[in-house]
């Protein structure tokens, strides 16, 4: 392996274990007082991430949910139907698409997590701990790093 694909399974790897930990954080604050299983909290999660990223249509797909979290439909098709057997999601069909099912997060699951703590203040620490000349470069560096990924998505989509 050439130290092109190192760096960036470094810096996959390095993310997805940061990711990992702040959705621990949020887990053990909302995930246990809901009574659900991590995986099924990773769900709810996504849904409220990909309802912000993309308001409208509102709503998200079983396949959206599975493409997120590098998982088979059929999986993702299995935790939605515990979570609805809670209240914890509708599905409702596409008004647009009739094939299409968006699943939203219940009353239930938004009262969860608007109660939720606010765990920037840990993250926020973290930084203070680190100095500001590193945290504001870190920043900085992962800003650019996000800026340059979507110019090169954005040349190879216009290749196809």
């Amino acid at each position: 392996m050439n130290g092109k694909h190192n760096a960036g399974f470094e810096l996959f790897r390095v993310l997805n274990g940061l990711r990992k930990q702040m959705t621990e954080l949020f887990y053990e604050d909302v995930g246990k007082t809901m009574n659900i299983r991590p995986s099924e909290f990773m769900i709810l999660n996504q849904i409220v991430c990909l309802e912000k990223k993309h308001p409208k249509p509102r709503g998200v797909t079983v396949s959206d949910l599975a493409k997120k979290n590098d998982v088979s439909k059929s999986h993702v098709s299995q935790i939605l139907k515990t979570l609805e057997q809670r209240d914890l999601i509708t599905r409702k069909q596409d008004k647009n698409d009739r094939r299409t099912t968006r699943i939203f997060l219940s009353e239930k699951a938004v009262k969860h997590f608007k109660n939720a703590r606010d765990h920037r203040h840990i993250t926020s620490q973290a930084l203070e701990i680190m100095g500001k000349e590193k945290s504001e470069t870190l920043i900085m560096l992962i800003d650019e790093l996000s800026e340059t990924i979507t110019e090169i998505s954005k040349s190879e989509n216009k290749k196809e």
